[in-house]
């Protein structure tokens, strides 16, 4: 019987998040969502800021909308 390990979530920095939104949301803008308790949830390891991707993809696809009625700001 073969035993497989699940890897690790991939996590990203706040830099490669903003880089993922090529820049449209900075990395002080997820500070501020961070201390207002919106935004993708993240970790932190000592100190240091990671965001799940797996959250970050569920928080993507949560705030999709299809047009400006539907907006609702987090």
């Amino acid at each position: 019987m073969q035993h497989t390990q699940e890897l690790p979530p991939r996590f990203l920095t706040p830099q490669e998040l903003f880089e993922r939104w090529t820049g449209i949301i900075r990395v002080t803008t997820l500070a501020n969502w961070r201390s207002r308790g919106c935004g993708p949830m993240f970790k932190k390891f000592g100190g240091k800021v990671a965001y799940p991707i797996e959250k970050v993809v569920e928080w993507e696809q949560h705030n999709l909308v299809g047009g400006t009625g539907q907006y609702r700001p987090d």
